[in-house]
């Protein structure tokens, strides 16, 4: 071989070494007369790796007695290098497609504080009665991921019945029920805070006012301490009234019966509670009605008289006639008015866990 020829093979060699690492396996690789620069695989030859590369077009060509096997280091992984960035990019991609799945949910769901240090889920939906919402997504957003009894309570002016209302919230500590109410201040949210009671208020945004310290006297409207979780529905000025959430109140406390499960998961009791004036709780009392629910009517309230008047069978304001059919058929039952919290927590215990056996429950019956 002469000094020209061992030149020109040295001159490939050191080009090739000085461009690959050293710490890679060799194998044996032959030089092809196509080998040419430009192409990392074409320019050092073609690899050995059990079958050739199918983008090169191989001939056969005489060899002479210049032609050698260069033991070399293998070529190397050209994307090994770019892993971190890649894997940086995916993920990069997967939380900006998380982030625009988010911007398009129907709702939010934030943390509030109150002040006082207390805080609860806040879930803004602004347009609740669409009929593709999807309230397994969001209870599990909210951190509802298993089903459980529901005491849902009908009225705007609870305050004034607070003191017999306390007996709902022992009864859902002993049967970890969660209870619905309108999110106001009804004097009985801190003893579920003290007692660990879930409490969610659902109420129309255009008819409350958020907690801020510039507010004074505790007006009546007013989202109150205490609660677990706030379901906000609409937006301010859509003039949306307090009967106008009674669809999505009864569809989430369905789905809160049921749990994130199929349509074959074990539901849970719930019970109605009907405690105010006969406009604010109508809307109400025919939702639970028409869905199957159990419907207790306090009889010390406006809308307990009405109905205590249907199911005797006497004469009143008729204010709910169109309902009588369904009231006499369906499961309603009476609080009578000289009840008071333990006959109310132990009559909604042992329907939760039970049955109601009369449709006028008398405390001091023998």
């Amino acid at each position: 071989m002469d000094r020209a020829s061992n030149s020109f093979h040295h001159g490939i060699r050191n080009s090739f070494e000085s461009k690959t690492n050293s710490s890679f396996s060799h194998r044996s690789i032959s030089m092809s007369p196509e080998s040419r620069p430009g192409d990392p695989i074409k320019r050092y030859g073609i690899i050995s790796y059990g079958k050739e590369s199918p983008h090169i077009k191989k001939r056969s060509v005489s060899r002479s007695r210049h032609d050698h096997h260069y033991s070399i280091p293998e070529t190397p992984d050209l994307y090994s290098s770019f892993t971190p960035e890649i894997d940086k990019a995916q993920t990069n991609l997967s939380n900006k497609r998380q982030t625009i799945k988010e911007l398009n949910k129907d709702w939010t769901v934030n943390e509030m504080l109150f002040p006082g240090q207390n805080v609860a889920k806040l879930c803004n939906i602004p347009n609740p009665n669409r009929r593709d919402l999807n309230f397994k997504e969001i209870l599990i957003d909210a951190g509802f991921k298993e089903n459980c009894p529901v005491i849902m309570l009908s009225g705007f002016n609870l305050f004034q019945y607070s003191e017999l209302l306390i007996g709902t919230v022992r009864a859902a500590m002993k049967t970890d029920a969660v209870i619905i109410d309108n999110g106001l201040r009804n004097g009985f949210e801190y003893s579920c805070l003290r007692k660990k009671v879930k409490l969610i208020g659902i109420c129309p945004e255009d008819q409350i006012l958020y907690p801020t310290k510039v507010n004074s006297g505790n007006p009546p409207n007013e989202l109150s301490a205490g609660h677990s979780h706030l379901f906000v529905l609409g937006h301010k000025n859509d003039n949306m009234k307090w009967n106008d959430i009674a669809l999505f109140k009864i569809l989430l406390a369905d789905k809160l019966r049921k749990g994130v499960g199929g349509s074959n998961a074990f539901q849970c009791r719930g019970l109605c509670i009907l405690a105010g004036e006969v406009e604010e709780c109508m809307k109400d009392a025919e939702r639970a009605v028409h869905g199957g629910w159990t419907v207790l009517a306090i009889e010390a309230t406006p809308i307990g008289q009405e109905i205590s008047l249907i199911l005797k069978g006497k004469k009143g304001k008729r204010s709910l006639s169109y309902l009588e059919d369904a009231i006499l058929r369906g499961k309603v039952f009476i609080f009578p008015e000289n009840g008071n919290e333990e006959d109310l927590a132990m009559i909604v215990h042992l329907h939760l866990t039970v049955t109601l056996l009369t449709s006028y429950w008398d405390p001091d019956r023998k």
